[in-house]
């Protein structure tokens, strides 16, 4: 099953662009806008491939970025024992 894309709507202009350089195995796991509204950041975990032991250590990370994904930075990165555990979830730019 292919996982969603991050992808900033543009209400006014009526489109939608995907966040450029997110790794393809990426899971988002939450997202949101810096309060100047001029930044994203958002929280993605490692997807394994189906049938991947369950034992793998996975990585979750926090990346920050300009609405279309340019000028990447990751802030925070955590590795959990396995796949089933969450070390980062949902993100509040506060």
């Amino acid at each position: 099953r292919p996982l969603p894309v991050l992808t900033v709507l543009d209400i006014a202009a009526a489109k939608a662009t995907p966040v450029k350089d997110v790794p393809l195995n990426a899971e988002v796991q939450g997202f949101c806008w810096s309060p100047d509204g001029k930044r994203i950041a958002y929280v993605w975990r490692e997807q394994h491939p189906p049938g991947t032991d369950p034992m793998t250590e996975t990585t979750t990370s926090l990346t920050v970025c300009d609405p279309d994904g340019a000028n990447q930075r990751t802030i925070l990165t955590e590795t959990a024992r396995n796949s089933g555990a969450i070390t980062l979830a949902g993100v509040d730019w506060r």
